[in-house]
């Protein structure tokens, strides 16, 4: 069993606007430890780092004890620049997290609970993405969206621009049609679970998901061009590796 550190935690970080997102995703059987260890690492890696941490939210998987500690950054250089101030200020964080309410008993637990699965790192395709509707809502607003419908999708060798052309094409007839949704659309960069890309579609929750998909394929299925547009795609260029429902837990929001 791989266990979570805080070592770990450092190297962890799934917003819509980010350029680059980094997921990292563990599992944990105690909520509550796991609550106040991240409520006493994230002023105290501030503390160590002397700066601000990027944007960092935690979401669950529904039904199960696995989380995702996403963390955003507006560039690779800027994810790059976050990594060397880490090591660069190592001792300073030593000494941070020495000074700080986090005792032994504390941290033994937590890593007694905590079981690290993957680190992996994502570039945001805006031109792939339909998030302009959420970019305009407020902290409220957006706070009242917190399931994540996540999707990896793997790619055929040499048939990225296929896939990124069918996502686009799929775009311009929603739009025609009138059909529109939050999706946001990355590019794997490391770790990814044998994955190109990730989707992920927000909403309320998977019951106003699934309502709300169903009412979108209703309405594409009456267009002649979106079904041509599927018939076309033949030979099953792109696969899904796997699908999440996830749960964004806004309390942990640092």
């Amino acid at each position: 069993m791989k266990k979570l550190s805080l070592g770990v935690l450092l190297f962890s970080t799934m917003s819509l606007s980010a350029q680059v997102t980094t997921i990292f995703e563990f599992e944990s059987n105690d909520y509550e430890t796991l609550h106040e260890v991240l409520d006493i690492w994230a002023p105290t890696m501030e503390k160590g780092l002397g700066r601000e941490l990027p944007p960092t939210y935690v979401l669950v998987e529904q039904g199960t004890r696995t989380y995702y500690l996403s963390q955003e950054f507006g560039s690779l250089s800027q994810w790059a620049n976050y990594q060397e101030t880490m090591e660069a200020q190592d001792e300073a964080i030593g000494k941070a997290f020495q000074e700080s309410a986090m005792t032994p008993e504390m941290m033994q637990s937590f890593n007694q609970g905590t079981d690290a699965h993957e680190l992996s790192l994502w570039t945001f395709m805006p031109e792939l993405s339909t998030i302009d509707t959420f970019m305009e809502m407020s902290v409220e607003e957006r706070d009242a969206l917190p399931y994540r419908r996540i999707v990896y999708i793997k790619t055929d060798m040499n048939q990225q621009g296929a896939f990124e052309n069918f996502i686009k094409e799929q775009h311009k007839i929603d739009a025609r049609l009138g059909v529109d949704h939050i999706f946001a659309v990355y590019r794997a960069q490391a770790g990814s679970r044998d994955a190109n890309y990730l989707m992920a579609v927000v909403d309320k929750s998977r019951f106003e998901y699934t309502k709300n998909w169903e009412n979108r394929m209703k309405i594409r299925r009456t267009d002649q061009t979106y079904n041509d547009m599927r018939d076309k795609r033949k030979g099953n260029p792109w696969k899904v590796v796997e699908e999440k429902h996830l749960m964004r837990i806004n309390e942990l929001t640092y």
